[in-house]
């Protein structure tokens, strides 16, 4: 288990549950204990931190490689 794959469990959780969420639904839906997510997260809200920065850093790498192409400015909007 990586950070990367409970962050990924953090936003599939938020998209259907909101910030209704539990630790112990993301354990569940990983098929692991809360004790393994506390390892790498001290609490709900740096779960939800760091999945927040994941979206904006996925953001900014489609964003990167969008500018990147020799499309015309048009496409790339």
């Amino acid at each position: 288990m990586e950070k990367e794959d409970i962050i990924k469990a953090v936003i599939k959780i938020f998209e259907s549950k909101g910030l209704k969420f539990s630790v112990l639904d993301i354990a569940t839906y990983l098929k692991t204990s809360k004790r393994t997510i506390y390892k790498f997260f001290e609490n709900k809200e740096s779960l939800l931190i760091s999945a927040v920065d994941y979206v904006f850093d996925d953001i900014e790498k489609q964003h990167y490689e969008i500018l990147k192409t020799d499309r015309d400015i048009l496409s790339k909007l």
